[in-house]
């Protein structure tokens, strides 16, 4: 299922918010008095509420419950305000909810999927299995109760690739079909139409023993699939159908990790035209403009349109397509939150007045009734992780119906923007967290570089840095040159310059937070995971003085054998080598400048202890880069920690992992930064 920002949501010409209503969907309201820092298990529990979705009448939403180990659905009528049924079919621990879409209103479709843990030895050791048991329908009427579990469901599959039981297409245009991948009897992948009443399925287009997954545009129309073998590393090729024939030609194909590195187009949206989606492309050259923007991309003619958005600034994260047609409507992007722009001066307008009504806040319509009257607003911010609102066109009037983590609320940091100077002159920017009623004065600082290190970070809720704050640090998330989302020139500029520009912008902007007042220079701390994990790495050798510890999660250590690894694997003829080469390095060329920037080679430089933790699983940043690291660390002397984490990859992991992580993470910083004050 896309995930799609329909303009629906702001088809008043104005918007007057003369009202609002507190009301909430069976939830507590926050005590005003003071409450002690949320525990790990807080952090980590799923959310209390997610996924609502309002029916097409505008009376009822839907949205999943978690609450211990119970998952549920829970179906709640505005009118009466009380809850219409609840769905406890999934009682077991690993069930989450991917979404919910009303069909009618009284049909609500659903997607789920179950990890289990299968323990074997003692308590660290064990195998994770993923199953997806793909979509039901639940009927909100109170004599049916229960679900009909539809094509796909049951079939278990491995936990690297989850073909059966995926949806394909919602079809809103047919109320009791949709899309879904599942296998035919012969074991082969294929598109399946699926009565959602009976759960019974047709197969109507049959995929080659490789395929993943299939395209469709607004119609419903198969226009396109994804394919992938394993020869060399692997690889995926798009294959898009010929109109009249039906025979698919290759467009293009790349190896998967490609993808990862060099995210060139992502398809998005169907268009108002069958045969056509919205993509995000980035610039190939100066020519092409700096930032990534919204283009179209025929699968008839296989070809990319002119561009219709693209900000001067960012690069663009979402679409807008209109209610009814899909025509182009507006882009989304991320300056220091979420924000939309639309062709249409008079959604432009409403879309202000929300976001003055939610200052400082991200306001992202997730659903809206069939006659346009009411909308589910998402609301987010770095204290608030995610609270849900009705809006009442007609009223001209937002309730709030309840957060995604009640126990969370007025218990975290405030997180504030900060900008300062790199040694160019180049104006930078990021943020600071600070902990909940933190005194005046020098705080303990934890420097938190992000990944990638084509990502970013932003004015949005962080776990990781809210649950560091409510331990009593600061923390710092730079944005140095090198991150994405600010335009291609911004993010090249990283290229070549692990350890010398990008370290050298985390390290000016440490500086203006000590020369500010805001931070302890005797009481800071770094910690980051993936390229972030280098980044520390690397201060714990290039910085000796200034940082009292490093931790470095799945990070890494040894430039060249990093480059030289995926080379090797993919090809040196690869997109992923070439990406790589011109990012970090060509060890062929310049491995002596290489190993001058890499931790593993500097361990005689430590002075602080370092904590590595590493999933075995890894095949982004191998754990050897960690192991490597560990044993130079010990031949030098110096006091290091590893944690392996079984069964676990570069991202992704368990709650039992991740609460092994951040407990050795918070144990590893007291002893050398102390609380705040």
């Amino acid at each position: 299922m896309r995930l799609i920002l329909r303009a629906a949501a702001f088809v008043a010409a104005a918007l007057l918010l003369n009202s609002a209503s507190t009301a909430g969907v069976a939830q507590e309201t926050a005590p005003a008095a003071p409450r002690p820092a949320p525990t790990l298990d807080e952090f980590l529990a799923e959310p209390a509420m997610s996924a609502m979705e309002i029916s097409p009448s505008g009376r009822y939403v839907a949205y999943a419950r978690a609450a211990g180990a119970q998952r549920s659905i829970v179906i709640y009528d505005l009118e009466t305000d009380k809850v219409v049924k609840v769905v406890n079919g999934l009682e077991e621990s690993g069930v989450s909810y991917n979404w919910l879409h009303w069909k009618d209103d009284r049909r609500l479709l659903i997607s789920y999927t179950v990890v289990r843990l299968h323990r074997r030895g003692d308590a660290t050791q064990g195998e994770v299995h993923q199953i997806d048991v793909g979509a039901g329908i639940i009927s909100t009427d109170r004599e049916q109760p229960g679900q009909v579990l539809l094509l796909g469901a049951t079939d278990a599959v491995n936990r690297y690739q989850i073909h059966k039981g995926q949806v394909i297409d919602l079809l809103d245009d047919d109320p009791d079909h949709i899309l879904m991948m599942a296998y035919n009897k012969r074991d082969k992948p294929a598109a399946w139409r699926v009565n959602v009443l009976t759960g019974v399925g047709e197969i109507v287009e049959q995929g080659s023993g490789r395929t993943d997954a299939f395209e469709t545009d607004r119609t419903g129309r198969i226009v396109a699939r994804w394919d992938s073998g394993e020869r060399r590393g692997g690889w995926v090729a798009l294959m898009v159908k010929t109109p009249g024939s039906g025979e698919y030609v290759e467009a293009f194909r790349m190896r998967p990790k490609d993808i990862r590195a060099l995210p060139d187009l992502e398809f998005v949206a169907p268009t108002d035209k069958p045969g056509q989606l919205y993509a995000l492309v980035k610039p190939k050259d100066p020519s092409e403009g700096d930032t990534v923007a919204v283009r179209v991309y025929d699968f008839n003619t296989r070809s990319l349109g002119p561009v219709l958005w693209r900000h001067a600034q960012y690069d663009a994260a979402g679409v807008i397509t209109a209610p009814n047609s899909d025509a182009f409507a507006g882009a989304c992007f991320t300056d220091d939150i979420y924000r939309c722009e639309f062709t249409d001066p008079a959604m432009a307008a409403t879309y202000r007045g929300l976001a003055n009504y939610f200052p400082d806040r991200a306001v992202v319509p997730v659903s809206h009734s069939k006659d346009r009257s009411r909308t589910i607003l998402r609301v987010t911010a770095p204290d608030q992780p995610g609270t849900y609102y009705l809006y009442d066109w007609k009223k001209k009037e937002v309730r709030e119906l309840g957060t995604s983590r009640p126990h969370l609320t007025g218990r975290l940091g405030r997180m504030e923007r900060v900008s300062w100077k790199a040694a160019d002159g180049t104006t930078l920017n990021g943020y600071l967290t600070v902990p909940p009623g933190a005194p005046a004065g020098r705080l303990p600082l934890v420097v938190m570089p992000h990944g990638g290190p084509e990502a970013r970070d932003s004015f949005t809720y962080n776990m990781w840095a809210q649950f560091l704050a409510t331990r009593g640090y600061a923390v710092f998330q730079p944005n140095f040159r090198g991150s994405s989302g600010f335009g291609r020139r911004f993010a090249e500029a990283g290229y070549g310059q692990w350890g010398k520009r990008m370290q050298d912008d985390v390290e000016s902007g440490v500086q203006s937070l000590i020369d500010g007042g805001r931070v302890d220079a005797g009481r800071m701390c770094m910690f980051g995971a993936s390229y972030g994990g280098y980044v520390a790495l690397y201060a714990g050798a290039a910085r000796p003085d200034r940082y009292r510890c490093i931790a470095s999660f799945a990070g890494v250590s040894d430039l060249a054998d990093s480059v030289d690894r995926d080379c090797r694997y993919f090809g040196r003829d690869s997109a992923t080598c070439a990406y790589w080469q011109r990012s970090i390095g060509d060890p062929a060329s310049q491995r002596a400048q290489l190993d001058a920037l890499s931790p593993v080679k500097l361990a005689d430089a430590y002075r602080a202890p370092v904590l590595l933790v590493h999933g075995d699983n890894d095949y982004i940043v191998e754990a050897d880069q960690s192991r490597a690291m560990e044993r130079a660390l010990k031949r030098a002397g110096k006091p290091v920690k590893l944690v392996i984490l079984p069964e676990s990859g570069h991202s992704g992991w368990t709650e039992e992992r991740m609460r092994v992580a951040l407990s050795e993470l918070d144990a590893f910083l007291r002893p050398h930064l102390g609380r705040a004050g």
